[in-house]
């Protein structure tokens, strides 16, 4: 070996034994960080856990100070570093691992670079960077976004939203837009929506490609009334908080109605009205859903109706309702008058020539064309003034041209001999033709003044309808039932079997038990002197 070879030979093993001895008293060999462990680890807000490992070559430490920093990830090397903090467990001289809490609550979003720094103790204060092993990572605190759709068309969700918890077809449909702007989502089994429905039913809905998409949100059980909707959703680092809330409102309860048609009694070809009027307390009617006939048509007589309504509300439940039944009766065609009647006046019928009675007052006639069996014939407001508000006609047989005449009498008729008894309301005579041998049933409705009954001191339970007997001249009563009352009349009716003059008045009045009282005393004074005379024979025989 040349004299130069050993000369660097020498000078190598030198340095080699002064670095060793700086060593061995007290050099920092490694600095690591042990968390977080790998590059582009993600993190949400929150006070982490940060973990260095100091250690030197005769594995004693002696570092004196560790100290945190992170920068942003497109800041230079030589740009400043932001200190975190001084390790927080200097404890002792032999330790090798140093630990630092950082909250993170306060920085914002985005990629940072952590890096340790060391001071050693030693003869020389030396600060070792350990920017060899900086980590990466992503800091996240916001959480993502959501928006709420549904239905096919991805209609914003209104607050508010009915559904009946009865039914899987009312099931709630969500279509929840789902957003990250710091590290994104991924399709991953970690990316997930949670919907928690008033804190009862829970569902978990799988994000994918940014949706979460859901038609069977069971709200199945609930009672009625709003309820809260929560909607959760994390992010690739696990931000699961709530995001949106909003509302369905639950209804159970089905709505109900009445249903009315009116007028209750229709001729043929008359209108009905039917309305229905259905309410619910929760959701509220969906008018749209409401059906009913509104005028149903009267072709068909003698036959009960019945109208059915049915409806829902706004979270699809239904009903349904049935009206009240309405009649059908014959239309009275043909043809009515009704005229004063002057005294001594003269009327014909086409045939033959009739003086009116000096008490004629007022008449009317109506002709009906066809009355058919099994449907009554029906004039309404036939002579009012002549207290007849209306005549119904059954007959046996078909009849034609059957023409019906009710003349009011101021007194009594010269035909009638004898005067109704009691309280007279008035006399009045009906007649008809081509109804003989086939009139089956005649239904006469009556009309009386409240005030002539208040004036002569009757209830309208004293009121009745009388018919003339001309075969015995007696007035008979009717069987009269009250019919209504508005605020003028009161309305009776009673059946007929034949026409002749009629009186509307006082009810018969019952003769009271006085006569019947004095024939006892008559009794009781024959029997006192046949006692007497008696008593005188068997004394006499003494």
């Amino acid at each position: 070996m040349k004299i130069k070879d050993k000369g660097i030979l020498l000078t190598f093993v030198l340095v080699i034994l002064i670095v060793n001895f700086l060593f061995t008293v007290s050099a920092v060999q490694t600095v690591g960080i042990v968390n977080p462990t790998f590059n582009y680890t993600n993190m949400t807000s929150s006070t982490r856990y940060l973990n260095a490992s100091v250690l030197t070559v005769d594995g004693a430490s002696s570092a004196g100070n560790v100290s945190f920093y992170y920068q942003p990830w497109f800041y230079n090397y030589n740009s400043t570093w932001i200190l975190i903090g001084n390790s927080s467990n200097n404890v002792s001289v032999s330790q090798t691992t140093f630990n630092r809490t950082w909250d993170t609550t306060t920085v914002a979003d985005g990629i940072y670079n952590l890096n340790v720094s060391v001071v050693n103790y030693g003869y020389v204060t030396t600060t070792y960077n350990g920017s060899n092993v900086t980590r990466n990572i992503t800091i996240d605190n916001t959480m993502p976004t959501t928006i709420a759709y549904t239905g096919a068309a991805l209609t914003a969700y209104t607050n508010g939203t009915t559904r009946s918890s009865t039914t899987f077809s009312n099931n709630l449909t969500l279509n929840i837009s789902v957003s990250d702007a710091t590290v994104g989502l991924l399709n991953s089994t970690n990316s997930f929506c949670y919907v928690n429905v008033n804190g009862e039913l829970n569902h978990s809905i799988p994000e994918v490609d940014g949706w979460c998409n859901s038609s069977d949100i069971n709200v199945s059980g609930l009672s009625d009334g709003n309820k809260t909707i929560n909607i959760y959703i994390n992010d690739t680092v696990n931000n699961m908080r709530l995001n949106n809330t909003l509302v369905v409102q639950v209804d159970t309860t089905a709505p109900t109605a009445s249903a009315v048609c009116s007028p209750t009694t229709v001729n043929t070809g008359d209108i009905v009205t039917c309305t229905c009027s259905p309410s619910d307390s929760t959701s509220g009617i969906n008018a749209s859903a409401t059906s009913i006939t509104a005028n149903p048509s009267t072709p068909n007589t003698g036959t009960f109706f019945t109208e059915s309504c049915s409806f829902a509300d706004y979270a699809g439940n239904t009903g349904s309702a049935l009206s009240n039944t309405y009649t059908v009766e014959q239309a009275a065609s043909g043809s009515s008058t009704q005229v004063p009647v002057k005294k001594s006046a003269t009327t014909s019928n086409g045939t033959t020539t009739k003086t009116l009675p000096e008490t004629a007052s007022t008449m009317a006639k109506h002709v009906f064309d066809s009355i058919m069996p099994g449907v009554a014939a029906v004039q309404k407001d036939f002579n009012k003034d002549a207290g007849v508000k209306e005549i119904s006609i059954e007959v046996s047989n078909p009849a034609q041209n059957v023409e019906v005449t009710v003349t009011k009498h101021d007194g009594k008729p010269a035909e009638v001999s004898v005067e109704k008894t009691g309280k007279l309301y008035t006399y009045l005579q009906i007649e008809a033709t081509n109804l003989t041998d086939k009139l089956s049933k005649a239904t006469i409705t009556f009309q009386v003044e409240k005030t002539w009954a208040t004036d002569n001191g009757l209830t309208k339970d004293k009121v009745s309808a009388f018919k003339f007997d001309e075969s015995s001249n007696v007035w008979n009563e009717l069987s009269t039932t009250f019919l209504e009352e508005d605020d003028t009349f009161y309305y009776y009716t009673s059946d007929v079997n034949s026409f002749s003059y009629f009186a509307i008045g006082e009810k018969t009045v019952v003769e009271s038990s006085g006569k019947g009282g004095k024939t006892w005393v008559w009794v009781i004074l024959v029997l006192a002197v046949l006692g007497a005379i008696a008593w005188f024979v068997m004394n006499r025989k003494k």
